[in-house]
């Protein structure tokens, strides 16, 4: 009988076995033995551990899903249902979307169906817009083209009875030579044989002095009464220009009143008009310089004269006042440059007009008046000659 040792009530060393309540322990081949474990303190043995293992891979017990072969059956089940319901809401999705399409395409077609016949309705109608425009335009162009003929008729109806109405109330007047007319300045001089073959009628003027009384021309005109700016429709005046170096000019005064400020001590506002573009100017020739007011659009008719527009004067001091419409004109003044040098001022005057809503005013100069004023004046001379030599003696009777 093999020796025992007695290691408490549980644990007996019998040989080579080591007993521990129901486990042995086989010490001879280094092998533990161990009973099936019951409680969690108890030790396990490497069968009891590779059972386990190999009821978890492989368990097809139905009773417990306790193997990993039964949860993946358990998903693959899982996976076909998902599968099947995914499969299931794709076809029912597919087919709604399909019965959508179509009707979503009938809808449309439905749709570019109206709007075709919208559009070609619109394109009638519009076919029918334009051609009642086109006819309206070219109506709407005859009825315009039968207005401007009408009124350009009217126009010409109403020029050529303003032409009947200015030669009706036209007046002219020759105008004196005398010392208010010459405003205190150079007078016109006798021509000369050789000026008087000319042929021109007129008041002759050339400047050969530049002192203060022969250095210019100022022969004031009076207008008709009460005539204002807003009355003027032309002024114009006939020359023979023998030097074109320096022109003569007209200035429109006004009279001064209380209403506005008054431009100068003894006039309320002027204007001077003259020829500044001397393009193409002939020494030698007949000119009527003009200048048009109020939007008038006729043009003077003068025989054998070139026409010639004035312009505003570019000198400031000539440029004074307001001028308006309302304002009364005190008087027109025919000049000449007092700046000019002498010698190249030389002219024949024939006339001064005013065209005006009161009419048409011709103010006529004639040499005879000149001639004649010089001949008073020799007259005059040739008295004062004879008296002074009979001093003494009776006076003799003046012619």
């Amino acid at each position: 009988m093999p020796n025992t040792l007695y290691l408490g009530s549980q644990v007996q060393i019998t040989g080579a076995t080591v007993n521990m309540g129901s486990a042995a322990i086989d010490m001879t081949n280094s092998v533990l033995s161990v009973a099936i474990p019951s409680g969690p303190s108890h030790p396990t043995t490497k069968q009891y551990v590779d059972d386990k293992i190999s009821s978890i891979l492989s368990n097809l017990d139905p009773v417990a899903v306790d193997s990993f072969t039964e949860v993946i059956t358990a998903f693959k089940e899982a996976d076909s249902t998902l599968n099947g319901a995914i499969t299931t809401l794709a076809t029912s999705a597919s087919s709604a979307l399909t019965i959508e399409v179509s009707r979503a395409t009938a809808a449309e077609l439905v749709l570019t169906n109206a709007l075709s016949a919208e559009a070609s309705s619109a394109r009638a109608a519009e076919l029918v817009l334009t051609n009642a425009l086109s006819a309206e335009a070219s109506s709407a162009r005859a009825a315009e083209l039968v207005l401007t003929n009408a009124l350009s008729a009217e126009s010409a109806s109403r020029l050529a009875e303003d032409n009947k109405l200015l030669s009706a109330v036209s007046r002219s007047t020759i105008v004196p030579l005398t010392t208010a007319i010459c405003g205190g300045q150079a007078l016109p001089a006798v021509m000369t044989p050789a000026i008087s073959e000319v042929g021109y009628d007129g008041w002759y003027y050339k400047k050969v002095l530049n002192d203060s009384v022969n250095n210019k021309i100022n022969w004031y005109l009076a207008p008709d009464a009460s005539m204002k700016i807003s009355d003027l429709y032309q002024l114009f005046f006939e020359l023979y220009l023998m030097n074109i170096t320096s022109t003569p000019f007209i200035t429109v005064y006004t009279k001064k009143d209380a209403l506005t400020a008054n431009g100068g001590s003894w006039y309320k506002s002027k204007r001077t008009f003259e020829m500044l573009d001397k393009t193409n100017l002939v020494a030698g020739s007949n000119y009527c310089c003009h200048m048009k007011f109020n939007s008038q659009t006729p043009s003077p008719v003068s025989y054998a004269h070139t026409n010639r527009a004035l312009t505003f004067s570019d000198v400031v001091s000539n440029t004074v006042g307001v001028f308006d419409s309302s304002e009364e004109i005190m008087f027109f003044a025919f000049g000449t440059d007092s700046g000019s040098a002498v010698g190249n001022v030389e002219f024949i005057c024939k006339s001064v007009c005013v065209q005006s809503a009161k009419g048409t005013q011709n103010f006529l100069f004639s040499n005879i008046h000149v001639e004649s004023r010089a001949l008073s004046t020799q007259v005059n001379n040739l008295y004062q000659y004879f008296l002074n030599q009979n001093r003494d003696g009776p006076v003799p009777s003046r012619v």
